[in-house]
């Protein structure tokens, strides 16, 4: 039969064809998501590429010429100016002649030259802090992440290596502020090649610890962590471990840039080894919140060997002018081109430095266009050779595409005056956000550190304590029991006499605080310098910290002096010596920040409240002054202290004669100034209110001058803030524009 096989095809046929397009469908499916899981693990494999691309097979970067670092310096001058002690102007003097220079990723950077090469001016170049005394124009590319450690150790004497690091932490807000205690702001991560952790920013408290023991271990300082840095007055770590505390603090931060100056000055062969070999691994090292290399940029004379072998790269300077940058390795392929090559078992950085004072010796392949004028300097002629040699040595970049480096590697950076110029707004946004949180953090610690400093330092202290307390001893025996003595001369002279003393001599001793200022002045500019804070801030925990300093002197003095005097009214009396000597402390505090010397402020400040005390009414009253002068009686803060001092001891006291003969007065008496105030009489009965009139204080309004007393100390502190702030911007008068392009 036929029927199934004659059957039309039409109904079978339809079900064929859609089933047909069914897994057409599906396989065009399956070949379009294959297709997108390809093509996304082909950018996986670029994007890895890439990454391995940039860190290189040394792991050090792929392109140092265009990873962002460098430095091009049009000039440096010093500004003209007058010499008033020669008559005559004194011309510009440049200190850094034109040059170019590369930091890469993941390397050690010495700046290296004799004295008076330039090194310490391109660090401050590259740190943007010159000054206002220099006069500048150059190029920067760096990441803004930077650290500068100073050639000098400036620390706290009080801190131990371990509290030292908390407080740095806890300042940059990877611990919290709570006492001891580690906060949810930061964790860490080791270093791929560095060795050590490195803050993360996330949650945990035992993080923070871990980082500062890793630190302190890469640095050698585990031994000592309990161990007080140490002063004057207290043995504590030696040259060598302050050197490696000062790196390990500023290490915290994990910055991308590290800035030393002479890091291994003054340290012996193994202090020195061991620094250098932790800044070595540090360079290492990748910032974990970023992915970018680090770079250590240090200046230094004269490195040992071993030293010189954990040198990366080289900027070789004589007299402002660049004589060779580049690889460490390559260094002695050009000074052999030009006649100096380093003998057998030399050190070759010694070598290259001492070959600065010879002149170069063109090699045959330069020697035509090596002819240097009888004019040029040694090292104008070892700078045109090195131009010279990097023309001609084809693994040179730098002179032949430096225009793309700068426009394609780097972002457009340009100097200016006022401004810090930013390619990216919401980094700038970002920043400024930062910055804000970072205050806060710091102003809180600056104050911890103040009162730290007042407990585990009280030399500072301690110091004025017993000067204060001896002071106040020998003048309470010398006016012993003045309140019940009724000799004339103990009432008039003997009362007004003390309180003036106690004004004049304890204000002027506040100038003991100048010496202890200016030693911290030198840890302040490096924390500033490193963008901490701002000194404003610094100034306003030091005035927070001074009152209960203030309170604590007031209150001996109070005590001693009425004690042994029995003078009364000793709330007011101490309140008034309070809100006195806290002037007197603003006044020193102001003194220290405009002087840069300790010599000149110490005089400076004996100067001016030396001047204070001749005009604030006892020596000398208002109305007999010479009208020259007599505008300074309402400055001075001593006036008012003085007048309150007088007004609450005498202010409506009586005075009875006794049986001395002494107790009664005429025209003849010693006292015949005061006659037109106290009458002509034979006997006459003295009072207070009468000595006020005569030092014409019987107008005191002693809640406006209490008020006015109050106002001077918050006057002259806003005055130092505003310094603070001037002077600051002044520093940093040469601004880095300091974005790298993402």
């Amino acid at each position: 039969m036929s029927t199934s096989t004659d059957a039309p095809s039409h109904p079978q046929d339809k079900p064929l064809n859609s089933s047909a397009q069914s897994n057409n469908e599906e396989s065009n499916n399956e070949e379009s998501n294959t297709v997108s899981v390809l093509r996304s693990q082909h950018d996986d494999i670029q994007q890895k590429l890439a990454q391995a691309l940039k860190r290189g097979s040394d792991g050090r970067g792929k392109d140092h010429d265009e990873d962002g670092g460098c430095v091009d310096v049009e000039f440096v001058k010093t500004k003209p100016r007058k010499s008033l002690s020669q008559c005559k102007t004194i011309e510009a003097k440049t200190i850094l002649h034109p040059f170019y220079a590369e930091f890469p990723e993941g390397f050690v950077t010495a700046l290296m030259g004799p004295s008076g090469a330039g090194k310490t001016t391109l660090l401050d170049f590259l740190t943007g802090t010159l000054g206002s005394s220099l006069h500048a124009f150059g190029r920067v590319s760096l990441p803004d992440n930077d650290a500068y450690v100073p050639q000098d150790d400036r620390l706290h004497v009080f801190y131990t290596c371990q509290s030292y690091m908390e407080h740095y932490a806890r300042m940059s807000g990877q611990m919290s502020t709570s006492s001891g205690c580690c906060g949810s702001k930061a964790t860490t991560s080791m270093d791929e090649e560095g060795g050590s952790l490195v803050a993360n920013h996330g949650d945990g408290g035992a993080e923070a610890d871990a980082l500062i023991a890793s630190i302190l271990d890469e640095v050698g300082l585990s031994a000592q962590k309990d161990t007080v840095v140490g002063g004057m007055f207290k043995r504590g770590l030696s040259g060598g471990q302050k050197r490696r505390l000062s790196v390990a603090l500023e290490a915290i931060t994990s910055p991308l840039n590290m800035f030393l100056d002479e890091p291994t000055s003054g340290l012996d062969s193994e202090s020195a080894l061991r620094l250098m070999q932790y800044l070595h691994r540090y360079a290492r090292g990748i910032d974990p919140t970023t992915g970018e290399r680090r770079r250590v940029i240090v200046t230094i004379h004269q490195p040992s060997s071993r030293i010189w072998e954990l040198i990366d790269n080289v900027v070789l300077m004589a007299e402002g002018r660049l004589i060779y940058q580049g690889r460490r390795q390559q260094m002695e392929d050009f000074f052999t081109a030009f006649g100096h090559p380093v003998p057998p078992n030399f050190n070759p950085a010694d070598h290259y430095i001492e070959a600065l004072a010879e002149l170069p010796i063109p090699s045959p392949s330069t020697d035509e266009d090596c002819n240097a004028t009888e004019s040029q300097s040694t090292a104008e002629m070892w700078y045109e050779s090195f131009r010279e040699w990097t023309k001609n040595e084809s693994y040179s970049r730098v002179a032949k595409s430096r225009p793309s480096v700068l426009s394609l590697g780097m972002p457009s950076t340009r100097r200016t005056e006022s401004v810090v110029i930013r390619s990216d707004p919401s980094n700038r946004t970002l920043k400024a956000r930062k910055q804000v949180q970072s205050t806060l953090l710091s102003s809180f610690e600056l104050i911890r550190r103040s009162f730290t400093g007042l407990y585990k330092n009280p030399v500072v202290l301690g110091l004025r304590v017993a000067v204060y307390t001896g002071i106040s001893v020998a003048l309470g025996i010398l006016f012993f029991n003045l309140a019940n003595d009724r000799n004339p001369h103990s009432i008039l002279i003997g009362r007004t006499s003390i309180l003036y003393f106690v004004v004049a001599f304890f204000s002027t001793m506040s100038v003991a605080a100048i010496p202890f200022a200016i030693v911290e002045r030198g840890i302040v500019q490096k924390e500033v310098r490193n963008h901490r804070y701002h000194p404003v801030f610094y100034h306003l925990s030091q005035a927070i910290s001074s009152l209960p300093a203030c309170l604590l002197l007031s209150g001996i003095v109070t005590g001693i002096v009425l004690g042994m005097t029995k003078l009364g009214s000793a709330a007011s009396f101490a309140g008034i010596l309070f809100l006195t000597f806290y002037c007197a402390d603003a006044t020193s505090m102001l003194i220290a920040h405009l002087s840069s010397d300790l010599i000149a402020a110490i005089c400076l400040a004996s100067g001016i409240l030396g001047f204070f005390t001749m005009v604030m009414g006892f020596l000398v009253v208002p109305s007999n002054m010479n009208s020259i002068i007599r505008w300074a009686y309402p400055v001075p803060f001593m006036t008012y202290s003085f007048r309150l001092l007088m007004y609450t001891q005498l202010n409506g006291k009586e005075f009875a004669p006794g049986d001395n003969p002494n107790t009664t007065y005429n025209e003849t008496n010693v006292f015949n100034d005061l006659n037109d105030v106290l009458g002509n009489s034979t006997e006459v009965e003295l009072n207070g209110n009468q000595l006020l009139k005569a030092f014409e204080m019987d107008n005191v309004n002693v809640k406006r001058e209490l008020i006015i007393l109050a106002g001077w100390s918050i006057i002259v502190h806003t005055i130092s803030m505003l310094l603070l702030t001037w002077k600051n911007y002044k520093s940093r008068r040469v601004f880095i524009y300091s974005d790298r392009s993402k």
